[in-house]
């Protein structure tokens, strides 16, 4: 986020959920589906994982 220049705001306004839904994902508390992962690629423009 920060070598992007984004909030919270900005990640969940990209994203299409809530500020609250993004504090879940960067806390660690969170499992993540290859749907999900796929998903957060598309919405955001990056490469999360490379297989």
């Amino acid at each position: 986020m920060q070598n992007h220049h984004l909030s919270r705001n900005d990640v969940a306004e990209k994203l299409e959920v809530t500020p609250r839904y993004v504090s879940s994902i960067l806390s660690g508390k969170m499992n993540f589906t290859l749907k999900t992962i796929s998903l957060i690629e598309e919405r955001l423009g990056l490469e999360l994982f490379c297989i």
